[in-house]
């Protein structure tokens, strides 16, 4: 993709299923990746576990502390990068139903999905050149647009809770409103809206085949199938698209 090679990119939840995927298909094109994690240790050891190729950076980033964000951005000096990818989000509270999520439990996801991700945003445009461009790319869910079809979700299969898809709605939202501030300095803020994505560490074999039969496709998508869509986005094939948030779901959102 145009626009991509010889750049410097940041992936926030570089070492979850999507954030993985992107990572690799950014350093396939050619970029230098900056790949955050909140421990360093477990960065190094999904590192030499991928085996990633190219030139990777890792780096420690807490999006739910300022003071970690903060230092984060002043490590990187005067070599900002110009595209950031926000694929990180708090997993913890995800498994608790809308009868027992606590205010903490929101309270996380809003920190790290959307807090943390917008004040990491405005650093890096603020510190940029007046002259640089740059490519903002937020990750968020068919389930910010629509319910949960619990029909898909057989016993002991939990579905995404209520506080997941407002977060995920918080990203379009924000998204919309700072491609609208920022359009001005020539910088592109989009997210992808990713659809169920295949992951059998985590799915059974009936929830996969009830979601499938829920798409157009009649599949669930590859981890590469978002990553492919979160690079168009970052690169300069999409250099008139922002405010945008594309829906990569086989078309589930569709029917």
């Amino acid at each position: 993709m145009n626009g991509l090679r010889d750049r410097t990119a940041i992936v926030t939840g570089s070492t979850g299923l999507i954030g993985t995927a992107v990572v690799r298909r950014l350093l396939q094109e050619g970029a230098t990746v900056i790949a955050t994690s909140r421990s360093l240790t477990d960065a190094e050891e999904w590192a030499a576990r991928e085996k990633m190729k190219g030139n990777l950076q890792l780096h420690e980033l807490d999006l739910v502390s300022k003071e970690s964000i903060t230092a984060f951005v002043k490590s990187l000096g005067n070599n900002l990068p110009t595209i950031v990818i926000g694929c990180a989000r708090s997993r913890e509270g995800l498994a608790i139903g809308p009868d027992g999520f606590t205010f903490e439990d929101l309270h996380q996801l809003i920190d790290a999905d959307v807090t943390g991700h917008a004040m990491l945003a405005r650093l890096i445009v603020q510190n940029l050149k007046k002259t640089q461009t740059a490519s903002l790319v937020f990750l968020s869910s068919i389930y910010a647009n629509a319910g949960v079809d619990l029909s898909l979700y057989p016993e002991g299969i939990r579905p995404s809770p209520p506080h997941y898809a407002a977060t995920k709605a918080a990203v379009q939202a924000l998204v919309r409103c700072l491609a609208a501030e920022w359009g001005n300095r020539n910088v592109r803020v989009n997210a992808v809206v990713a659809g169920g994505v295949r992951s059998a560490a985590r799915q059974s074999d009936a929830f996969v085949q009830r979601f499938n039969a829920r798409t157009m496709l009649g599949r669930m998508a590859s981890p590469e199938e978002i990553a492919a869509a979160v690079a168009f986005l970052a690169s300069d094939d999409a250099s008139y698209i922002t405010g945008s948030c594309l829906v990569a779901d086989g078309g589930f959102t569709a029917w």
